[in-house]
């Protein structure tokens, strides 16, 4: 008998299920089972399923009665010790996942295993090792992350079928606080799971059953699971200060969930509703916070975008100002030296159907000021000062969030761009009809010396783009001498970390991006600030690790959305990742560099010939 059955329920989802099955049988363990249940698709599923048929135990194609009455079909056909769920459109993270997943399964027995997993920005959402009651009220176990033994299906239950979404929420709850089920905290992370499946795009559906699992379950405290619901939501979700004394009152209620759970709480109601009124009482912007994140917890963040975008636009139209061609985002962080330089080079252009949007990151010198007195100058410049410093991807967002051009150009406040340059680039990705257009750029070192940077042409193939501008060593995933469509940045997602960010960027734009073109001039000044955040030798850990982070996100970015091999990508990989660990701060060749020069180098300049020296400077850098 096999260790693991993966489960893959689909309904005319093709694209979505060949992925995942390539995910699965490229696994180096091969104590698994796999599984397919399909609804009777009329795409192309079924043609899948038969391309792969001989790594596949059992498939069937027939009609079902939704997803639970699918996963049901895949239980009752399975013969492994643990059930692990991975609808068409997940993938597992890497070849030796389940490798590893048996490994921490056979050193740790238990009847469930769960991990945590990636949010739709790539980030990790850590899950507790220790689930207590009052976090499942408000927060789940997904399935894609989790191997149950298939035992608790056929002793307590299978999963209840009266639900489209959160039958798995209902069995996770029922198992682990009625039936007292063991449960382990993996250390693997297993899956990537598709954000575009039914329970993102069904929220509503999703509050409703849910709302209906908790009448069945507590039913002698469904008055009061409501009450606290409302008084966490209040406190917790949406991130309002509260007092110590209603911190308290909060613990000492998830204490009673969490060792009570049987007995009749409805004796704390009065309380509870009496703590919710106070807590509104001194907070007075609670209304208004509450109502915002309510929006964000049921909008869709594109929506909010694309509204937020048609309020921008509506507003400037009030004002009596066209809806520019291009918008101009310019992030400005202590670049006072630099920022007229800037901002002169722009309004100087041959071009002048733009925006320049001017987003001030907190500065601490005269950025500021000196941004508002060109503010004030020329009304195509609009100047955001941000309340918190978060770093330039987060600043460039927010100045993308606040512009309306067809097409967007980034760049740097430490540098400039020639008098044409928008004009040029605008002619070709216009009369072309272009995704985005790169050109040339000249490089000014510490000396002030200047060099003509001739960049390579692009490719037809999405793989050889990615090589060529991302992952070689010699990439130039610049985002300062791009033009580009609205509609690809309408797509994008950026990340708060600042070091490899334009890495991130870029490979998102290459993957959106249908028409490319190259502008063999240079239109660009790039200067090569030693305060910028890639040169400043401060903080190289956090850079380090910002590198790592987004390195990886574009990484699980390309195997998540690009559906060929991506073998050919190896040995560029392996290369940038050895340059990596190069650059670790923490390896010890490293903190030689960063030691040895700050205390002894003007000694040894002094006393040792300048062949000892050589010698010296080999050993220590080499």
């Amino acid at each position: 008998m096999k260790t693991l059955s993966i489960i893959t329920i689909n309904k005319n989802n093709s694209a979505g299920l060949e992925k995942t099955i390539q995910s699965v049988i490229c696994q180096s363990s091969s104590d698994f089972e796999y599984i397919i249940i399909d609804g009777a698709s009329n795409d192309l599923s079924v043609e899948i399923i038969k391309k792969y048929e001989n790594r596949i135990n059992y498939w069937i194609c027939e009609e079902d009665t939704g997803i639970y009455n699918a996963m049901n079909k895949g239980i009752k056909n399975a013969h492994g010790q643990y059930c692990l769920f991975l609808n068409s459109g997940d993938i597992l993270l890497k070849p030796d996942t389940l490798n590893n997943v048996l490994i921490e399964i056979s050193e740790n027995p238990s009847d469930i295993y769960y991990s945590d997993y990636f949010l739709q920005d790539y980030n990790v959402k850590a899950l507790p090792d220790n689930l207590k009651l009052s976090y499942l009220l408000f927060d789940h176990l997904n399935h894609q992350n989790t191997f149950i033994k298939r035992s608790l299906f056929i002793d307590h239950n299978y999963y209840n079928e009266n639900y489209n979404i959160c039958s798995d929420h209902e069995f996770f709850i029922n198992e682990i606080f009625y039936f007292n089920t063991n449960y382990f905290h993996l250390t693997e992370l297993i899956s990537l799971f598709d954000f575009n499946g039914y329970s993102y795009n069904n929220y509503d559906k999703l509050l409703k059953e849910d709302e209906a699992i908790f009448k069945n379950i507590f039913k002698n405290n469904l008055n009061f699971i409501n009450s606290f619901r409302k008084f966490y939501i209040i406190n917790y979700k949406y991130k309002i200060k509260i007092s110590n004394e209603a911190s308290e009152y909060i613990n000492k209620i998830f204490s009673i969930l969490d060792n009570n759970l049987n007995n009749n709480l409805e004796l704390f109601i009065p309380e509870l509703k009496f703590n919710i009124s106070k807590l509104k009482k001194n907070n007075p912007v609670l209304i208004k916070k509450v109502f915002r994140n309510i929006i964000k917890l049921f909008i869709p963040v594109k929506l909010r975008v694309y509204l937020k975008n048609i309020y921008n636009k509506n507003k400037k139209i009030q004002k009596k100002i066209s809806i520019p061609k291009i918008s101009i985002i310019i992030p400005v962080y202590n670049a006072d030296k630099f920022i007229c330089r800037c901002i002169d080079s722009v309004l100087s252009q041959t071009f002048t159907d733009f925006e320049c949007i001017l987003v001030d990151d907190c500065s601490t010198d005269k950025s500021y000021i000196l941004c508002e007195e060109y503010a004030k100058k020329d009304k195509r410049i609009l100047l955001i000062h941000k309340k918190k410093n978060e770093g330039v991807s987060i600043a460039r967002k927010t100045g993308y969030n606040n512009s309306c051009g067809k097409y967007i150009l980034n760049i740097d406040s430490d540098d400039y761009i020639e008098s044409n340059m928008i004009e040029n680039m605008y002619l070709k990705i216009s009369d072309e009809n272009l995704d985005f257009i790169y050109c040339d750029f000249y490089y000014h070192n510490e000396l002030n010396e200047v060099k003509h940077i001739i960049l390579n042409k692009y490719h037809d193939d999405f793989i050889d783009n990615i090589k060529l501008f991302v992952i070689s060593l010699d990439s130039k995933s610049y985002l300062w001498n791009k033009l580009v469509k609205r509609t690809i940045y309408d797509k994008l997602m950026f990340d708060k970390h600042g070091c490899w960010e334009d890495k991130l960027l870029t490979t998102q734009i290459l993957y959106y991006s249908e028409k490319i073109g190259y502008l063999g001039e240079p239109l660009y000044h790039y200067n090569n600030n030693p305060t910028s955040l890639i040169n400043n030798k401060k903080n190289e850990s956090k850079k380090y690790n910002e590198m790592i982070n987004n390195f990886n996100k574009l990484l699980l970015f390309i195997k998540y959305n690009y559906d060929k091999n991506l073998d050919a990508l190896n040995p560029e990989m392996d290369i940038m990742k050895k340059w990596l660990n190069k650059r670790n701060p923490l390896a010890f060749k490293n903190i030689v560099k960063r030691i040895v020069p700050s205390l002894f180098w003007n000694y040894l300049r002094k006393h040792f010939k300048k062949e000892k020296k050589i010698l010296l400077f080999y050993i220590v850098y080499n």
